[in-house]
């Protein structure tokens, strides 16, 4: 039977912190952690536990019409509290800790799903008073909890290093995360992370315009450090490129940095596209007769380039390509494009006679009167 909260010795509940500390990604220094250790095991021999559970009972007994509260709960709960509070201790602090209490500012709801690097000295010592650390924070945590998972458990020389680049940049400019007002999000997500700090460098990333922001913020997803390298290329050479859409690796793998930044909006989003699928070579062909060629995003698929020529393709209307694009690939796939092209292609034919007769019948109108010689 699992023991008691009152039962178990503190070094068993310093055990029990520093792995829920681990599990979030969070690195305890040695030196640092024998340090706090010492200290709260002192501040557990003077009965915090006790202290804390007649708290939480007296609490739970007020907001719910003097019930018991569950004991389970309440241990995991005041894991919580001694969790947050040895992590401060451990950053040397605890009166900011004391201000997120006062200031009902949450550092999380369990031991699993905390914010526990808010309470990082590195990062609070940025900021005049923590008025302005807490603005800063009401609307970038999301930024900030993606970097400190970005730098993960990596050696603590390495993780020294990104947190250093970090708060430098956010010192030089404290609305750095922040994007226009009417960007959505409001802030960059994916620009101050520990591969970008790698591959861009603090220099580069601290002086970057706006649109060189929102080119590095918008790979969110796993891309090799090589491919990154060639967007840092791009942005530099280019520093105006204005990003279309999530620039995918096959993508980025495929065409020259000089090819990507002539190309326009409609050609990137749909050879992006066809780079993930693999029929870039059949694209290009459309594009070859047609530059200003669009169609819905689904219709880029290996069965629709194979099942329609390319010189057939740049005739279809909108709602041709639209309805393409709605189809199921399966058996009768062929069969249901070729119904909708053929049927696209009569309505083209009509159309292209009515305009015709119209001319004529224009021209005809048009044409002076010739008098006959007597």
């Amino acid at each position: 039977m699992a023991k008691k909260l009152t039962e178990l010795e503190p070094k068993e509940i310093l055990d029990n912190l520093h792995m829920y500390i681990s599990k979030t990604g969070l690195v305890l220094k040695e030196d640092k952690r024998k340090l706090a250790d010492e200290k709260m095991t002192l501040i557990l021999n003077d009965g915090l536990i006790s202290e804390l559970l007649e708290k939480h009972k007296a609490d739970f007994k007020k907001q719910n019409k003097n019930s018991d509260p569950d004991e389970k709960k309440a241990f995991e709960e005041i894991e919580l509290v001694l969790l947050k509070f040895y992590y401060a201790i451990y950053n040397d602090n605890v009166d900011l800790y004391r201000k997120f209490l006062n200031e009902k500012v949450s550092l999380g709801t369990s031991v699993f799903d905390n914010k526990l690097y808010l309470l990082n000295k590195e990062l609070s010592n940025i900021f005049k008073n923590h008025k302005e650390y807490f603005d800063f924070i009401k609307t970038c945590n999301p930024a900030i909890r993606r970097f400190y998972a970005s730098i993960g458990n990596k050696d603590t020389q390495r993780r020294d290093e990104y947190i250093e680049s970090f708060t430098k940049i956010i010192k030089s400019d404290k609305r750095y995360l922040y994007r226009k007002k009417s960007d959505q999000p409001p802030i960059y997500m994916n620009l101050l992370i520990a591969r970008n700090i790698k591959v861009f460098g603090d220099d580069f990333l601290k002086n970057a315009t706006y649109k060189q922001k929102e080119v590095i913020n918008s790979f969110n997803y796993k891309i090799s450090d090589e491919l990154l390298e060639k967007v840092k290329f791009l942005i530099k050479k280019y520093p105006n490129y204005v990003i279309k859409c999530e620039l995918c690796e096959e993508f980025l793998s495929q065409f020259k940095i000089d090819e990507i930044a002539s190309m326009p909006t409609n050609q990137t989003l749909l050879l992006n596209r066809a780079a993930k699928v693999g029929i870039v070579p059949q694209v290009l062909e459309v594009f070859k007769i047609k530059q200003d060629f669009t169609c819905p995003e689904k219709m880029i698929n290996e069965k629709a380039f194979s099942e329609i020529p390319a010189d057939t393709m740049v005739l279809l209307s909108d709602n041709a390509k639209k309805d393409i694009s709605k189809l199921k690939i399966n058996e009768d796939y062929r069969k249901n494009v070729n119904k909708i092209v053929n049927k696209d292609l009569h309505n083209l034919k009509d159309i292209i006679k009515k305009k015709l007769a119209n001319r004529q019948k224009k021209e005809k109108k048009q044409k002076p009167k010739t008098t006959r010689k007597k």
